[in-house]
């Protein structure tokens, strides 16, 4: 699925994507330890600026690549690509552009990019598409919530992400997500919020996380999931009676749920 094809539907690029994704997850555990050793340090919920601008980048970064993974957002991100960039491109090589786009996280550094002979895709063009990706995200507010209990889900999309207005860019300029949610790990939350909704919530906080907030990200994961639920303990009632309503939904509904000991 995220593999490059050649004309005849060959790959052309054997496993270059997961490779990639190998590099970005080790990338992701680095931001991930720094922020574990400062959330749980009470004196930081009082600070007005938790992340730093290169951590908001980082988490925007990754975000991107799990969004990429999913079959859904790829379809949408080649949607995307067919708007603003056909420029008389086949649906393969529109397709191949928007999978080569998750490598410009690795090539960032370098000074020149060769055009793809197998692809017909420069450059120029999968930043088009990257920025349609993350552009919704730059904005946004940053929260990182800490649930004290370490019972947050995860799924295996585990990206939530709201997007109430239908056109993403209009004006050129790029419309903000209303909200993402991306469990961090057990006890930590990544909370974005964007559009009006910015102005109801702290910006760049840490705060804990309620029984009230508990259950919206865990309603949030089971809605985004494609089909599999990460837990660390046993669901309860509540937690299975959203469960129930989620998987009354015939693409959910062979949904596994994983007690991860």
């Amino acid at each position: 699925m995220y593999e490059v094809t050649g004309k005849s539907g060959e790959i052309v690029y054997d496993n270059r994507l997961e490779n990639c994704f190998s590099i970005l997850e080790r990338r992701y555990a680095e931001l991930r330890t720094n922020i574990e050793k400062k959330a749980f340090v009470k004196d930081n919920y009082k600070t007005k600026c938790f992340l730093t601008r290169d951590e908001k980048m980082h988490f925007i970064g990754y975000i991107t690549v799990q969004l990429l993974r999913t079959p859904h957002f790829l379809n949408s991100a080649f949607d995307v690509a067919k708007k603003i960039d056909c420029d008389g491109k086949t649906d393969r090589q529109l397709m191949n552009l928007v999978r080569l786009t998750c490598l410009l996280f690795l090539c960032s550094n370098q000074e020149n990019v060769e055009q793809d002979k197998s692809s017909g895709v420069i450059r120029d063009s999968q930043m088009r598409v990257l920025n349609a990706i993350m552009g919704p995200m730059f904005g946004m507010s940053f929260m990182i919530g800490v649930d004290n209990e370490a019972m947050l889900i995860t799924t295996d999309n585990p990206v939530y992400m709201v997007h109430s207005n239908r056109d993403y860019i209009i004006d050129d300029e790029y419309i903000e997500n209303d909200e993402i949610i991306f469990p961090i790990t057990a006890s930590l939350c990544l909370i974005m919020f964007g559009g009006e909704n910015k102005d109801k919530y702290h910006k760049n906080c840490l705060f804990e996380i309620t029984d009230e907030w508990r259950k919206h990200i865990f309603v949030a994961m089971c809605c985004t999931t494609d089909k599999k639920i990460f837990s660390n303990h046993k669901f309860d009632k509540d937690e299975l009676k959203i469960i129930d309503e989620v998987l009354k939904d015939e693409a959910k509904g062979d949904t596994e749920c994983h007690i991860l000991t």
